[in-house]
């Protein structure tokens, strides 16, 4: 672990204490970073990076942008070649 924020973020998402997303909050971390930092720690998410994506794309596919009002572009997978 880098701190001891971190620390404790982990371990109350572990714990089923807080989400996936506020803990990607309290970490100013997007939910796709979040996923990978924990995977680094050996913490498993209950969605995979394809549900993230296509659950992003379908709320930004019916509001025609992405957030900051730039148009969706799908993120890339750094586990995938």
């Amino acid at each position: 672990m880098r701190n001891s924020k971190e620390k404790s973020v982990f371990g109350d998402y572990k714990h089923g204490k807080i989400s996936l997303g506020k803990s990607a909050k309290q970490l100013n971390l997007t939910i796709s970073e979040m996923i990978e930092l924990l995977a680094e720690f050996g913490i498993s998410s209950p969605i995979t990076y394809e549900d993230y994506l296509q659950g992003y794309k379908a709320l930004t596919d019916g509001f025609g942008v992405a957030k900051g009002g730039r148009p969706f572009e799908e993120e890339k997978d750094p586990h995938k070649f």
